[in-house]
């Protein structure tokens, strides 16, 4: 909600996670800013229950390789866990977007975040 005063028009009562299967934003312009953000213990809960052996669960900024694409994230050294986190971001952030139902409808939906979608137009 900080981010709100910034735009016009903002859906200030949507967030990650609240949105899956809603229907409330099919058709319309809208913005998604940032990116939803798990706490460690929920990677540690994977990491356990996947089996990855690791006790480094710090967080740094790394330069990094994900579907082809290279950029700076601020994510895991271990390289199996940076895949879970990827996924999870992406899978978020595709969620959030396709709320405006982009392939039935011509809505325009902005992403402002520092992690890439292979599906996204850039504008820089």
């Amino acid at each position: 909600q900080g981010a709100a005063k910034h735009f016009n028009n903002p859906v200030v009562d949507s967030y990650f996670g609240g949105l899956r299967g809603s229907n409330k934003l099919s058709g319309k312009n809208f913005c998604v800013v940032g990116k939803l953000t798990y706490h460690v213990d929920y990677y540690k809960f994977l990491a356990k229950t996947l089996n990855i052996e690791t006790e480094d669960f710090s967080m740094d900024n790394h330069q990094v390789k994900y579907k082809g694409m290279i950029f700076q994230y601020y994510t895991f050294e271990n390289p199996e866990l940076q895949q879970i986190h990827f996924e999870q971001v992406e899978g978020d952030l595709i969620q959030a977007v396709h709320r405006g139902r982009l392939i039935r409808t011509n809505s325009v939906v902005e992403l402002f975040t520092n992690f890439p979608l292979l599906q996204a137009e850039y504008i820089y």
